[in-house]
């Protein structure tokens, strides 16, 4: 349910809702030249600067395997596939990859304390 809601924040370019799933402290390793953005502060803005720009198109992660820490329940992984699209220089372009997400759980609430996302693709070539 957490991964439908932050999908929807982006959907919605909705940063308020979409940072609400972020625990106090997350790093996050975009897949572009940004690479690590650590902290709530500088991750809300990084993500706001993609919303806010005209040319976003959309972003969606799609979970292929999640799996719960068994021993206490605290934590998750997520594993799947995401796509970023914007429209630039006359085109649509989408980029491709594979992402990895850590969840904490919080106060009962599943928050995301760390993503990974790797570029493997882009359509049409980025070159």
């Amino acid at each position: 349910m957490a991964r439908q809601a932050l999908n929807t924040a982006i959907e919605k370019r909705d940063i308020e809702r979409y940072a609400a799933y972020w625990t106090a402290n997350p790093e996050v390793i975009w897949a572009s030249a940004n690479g690590l953005v650590a902290g709530r502060d500088a991750n809300i803005a990084r993500t706001a600067k993609a919303f806010q720009n005209p040319g976003f198109l959309y972003g969606v992660r799609t979970p292929v395997i999640v799996q719960v820490n068994q021993e206490d329940g605290a934590g998750a992984a997520e594993t799947g596939t995401w796509r970023w699209a914007y429209h630039r220089g006359g085109k649509d372009i989408e980029y491709q990859g594979r992402y990895l997400v850590g969840w904490r759980k919080v106060d009962g609430s599943w928050k995301v304390q760390s993503e990974l996302y790797v570029q493997t693709g882009c359509k049409p070539s980025c070159s």
